[in-house]
């Protein structure tokens, strides 16, 4: 649907009642005011649905889709064939933007540089303090830099992460499905960023924090699943199988060490799956991609190379066993 809007910002929504609020108005309250946002109420129990079309009552910028309940994937393919924006920017519902001039900070450098996908910086926060800004000490992308040397600057500075809202995207990517997050499963990022990266021609970033992450539950021992660490394999699995089936395309070699690190917090993953047994299949799938960290120049990849030249993945395992008492390593949305 085409609109004259700069911006559409999909928002999915399922039984976030207590912050919902709080994510919306940090959009309404942007001095940018050329968007729409897709509020897409997937089936939630708790008001939240009822709390979207409330706040759609006072602006007429939101437009509200209620469905049933299927999942975030879903929810945000909803919201990617409703949206007429230029620029579509995904934003989960526990989340907020920083300050009122986001998008005018998006939007300019935008504007300059014209970019199908744009990076910028987020902060992980409790909701009143901030814990701390992802990107620490890269600076914006220089301007001037072509279109073809884009993406080996983001991945040679550590930029491309598995995160669809740190991202504002041309919408004109996801024309026919191309982009569409494949749905029922977790880490739904991860193969869905890689097929971007292949997918877009020009990058940027900027240093400005946009997005404030709050961190619901930072302990992963406490939400490790078997089934989530199997569907985090299953991921890289998919990307590999992705990256396989490319013919000459420079990107492949560029995506290895994005792929390196989503081997990095599997192997993180596996170490707190409490079952020895389960724990034993999941790594046993696992060492068909141990050469993926190789590839990866990052300060925690290089530690896991090490190790596991050392004392083996097994031996790994055991040793990142320490890492909530920030031993070894601590996982994350990148």
């Amino acid at each position: 649907m085409e609109s004259s809007n700069v911006f559409t910002i999909v928002i999915p929504v399922f039984n976030v009642i207590e912050y919902l609020s709080q994510c919306v108005q940090s959009v309404l309250s942007q001095e940018f005011y050329n968007y729409e946002i897709i509020l897409v109420d997937d089936g939630s129990t708790d008001g939240s649905g009822e709390r979207c079309d409330e706040l759609a009552r006072h602006d007429n910028r939101i437009r509200v889709i209620h469905q049933e309940n299927q999942g975030l994937s879903a929810a945000r393919n909803t919201g990617i064939c409703a949206a007429g924006g230029k620029y579509v920017i995904f934003l989960d519902s526990d989340d907020y933007w920083k300050d009122k001039n986001v998008l005018n900070k998006i939007s300019k450098r935008l504007f300059e540089t014209h970019p199908d996908v744009l990076c910028f910086n987020f902060e992980k926060t409790d909701g009143v303090t901030a814990q701390g800004v992802n990107f620490q000490s890269t600076g914006s992308m220089p301007v001037g830099i072509k279109a073809e040397d884009s993406f080996q600057y983001i991945t040679e500075h550590d930029l491309w992460i598995a995160c669809a809202w740190n991202k504002a995207i041309r919408r004109e990517l996801f024309r026919d499905g191309k982009l569409r997050f494949r749905e029922k499963i977790t880490s739904e990022d991860i193969d869905w960023c890689l097929r971007l990266a292949l997918l877009a021609e020009s990058f940027d970033y900027i240093e400005d924090v946009i997005v404030c992450y709050r961190q619901r539950n930072t302990s992963i021992s406490k939400s490790v699943t078997y089934q989530k660490v199997a569907t985090l394999l299953d991921n890289i699995e998919f990307c590999v199988d992705v990256l396989d089936g490319v013919k000459s395309n420079e990107r492949v070699e560029l995506l290895k060490p994005y792929i390196a690190y989503q081997y990095g917090t599997l192997l993180a993953n596996i170490s707190a799956v409490p079952d020895k047994d389960q724990q034993k299949k999941l790594l046993g799938k696992a060492k068909a991609y141990k050469n993926f960290l190789a590839y990866s120049q990052n300060q925690k990849i290089r530690l896991l190379r090490i190790a596991s030249r050392l004392v083996g993945l097994k031996g790994t395992i055991a040793l990142l066993k320490l890492r909530e008492r920030g031993k070894l390593y601590a996982g994350g949305r990148n």
